[in-house]
């Protein structure tokens, strides 16, 4: 965890280090706390699936908006990139969908770019079309 911190957003302005701490850690203490001592190395897309319910629908979560939870989507997912780099985990439990280019000269075919970027995101822009 500490490597990603200091390798991987060293170069991060402070308050983009502080969302990412914040984000990483409300997730982390969901795994723990609600999911029956789960570490992060062994969390599923089910435990994604629950965590996205308690975020946003349950009655006694926080209800988070759209661009909060598109933000600690996005966190969450560049830490498992980063995590199955560094050879940490083999998965990452965030879903994954193929991009769809926002321009005709940048997509194949099948209307994707051949990227794949995360599925749970709410709202469309910056890449979550």
């Amino acid at each position: 965890m500490n490597r990603y911190f200091s390798v991987w957003l060293a170069s991060s302005p402070w308050n983009t280090q502080a969302a990412h701490a914040r984000d990483l850690r409300t997730y982390f203490d969901f795994l723990w706390f609600g999911r029956g001592r789960c570490d992060w190395r062994d969390a599923t897309t089910d435990d994604r699936a629950a965590y996205e319910w308690w975020r946003r629908r349950d009655d006694f979560g926080p209800r988070v908006e759209d661009t909060n939870w598109d933000r600690e989507v996005s966190t969450v997912n560049q830490f498992y990139l980063w995590a199955i780099e560094q050879d940490l985990v083999r998965a990452n439990p965030v879903r994954q969908r193929a991009a769809v280019a926002w321009s005709p000269w940048r997509r194949g075919a099948d209307g994707s770019t051949g990227r794949q970027v995360p599925a749970e995101a709410r709202t469309r822009g910056h890449g979550a079309r």
